[in-house]
């Protein structure tokens, strides 16, 4: 199919047209604007409120994590005890140290290597689903920093 350059120009006319109503709509989707690390905490009544629902196994932390992923409006973390999928991110990551749990930004979610898991682990790895979320943003290397500061932050807030 051979276009003359008038239809030519028409043609990308229109496709500059649909490119840029597809842009549009890919901006109504992301967040508006990045936290900063800071920003990114919740106040103590959150803190509060989302901890007050700790029961304790993977199962049990639902409602910590229905309530901090209602805080910053985005879809809730899942949480599964799986030690076959934390060992195979051990694996890929290169791992030298045995972790608890790890986060899939790819599914939203995390799985843990035992039944019952700490609040920490949970806070940490709903960290990491923050930033998969564009919610928060952090240099690679500063992930795993940032995940135990904002775990640790908001059990301060949270009094426990």
């Amino acid at each position: 199919m051979s276009l003359n350059p008038s239809q030519l120009g028409r043609r990308l006319a229109h496709i500059e047209r649909e490119l840029a109503e597809i842009n549009k709509a890919l901006k109504s989707l992301k967040p508006k604007r990045a936290l900063g690390f800071v920003a990114a905490i919740p106040p103590a009544s959150v803190c509060k409120d989302a901890l007050s629902h700790l029961v304790g196994t993977a199962r049990g932390y639902e409602g910590v994590l229905a309530t901090l992923a209602a805080y910053y409006q985005i879809p809730t973390m899942g949480l599964y005890h799986n030690p076959k999928r934390v060992q195979e991110a051990e694996r890929v990551l290169g791992l030298k140290q045995m972790v608890a749990a790890a986060y899939f930004w790819q599914e939203g979610c995390a799985y843990t290597k035992e039944t019952t898991v700490d609040r920490h682990t949970v806070l940490h790895e709903f960290f990491h689903h923050l930033v998969a979320q564009g919610v928060v943003i952090v240099k690679g290397e500063d992930a795993e920093l940032r995940a135990n500061e904002f775990a640790n932050t908001i059990l301060q807030r949270a009094d426990l």
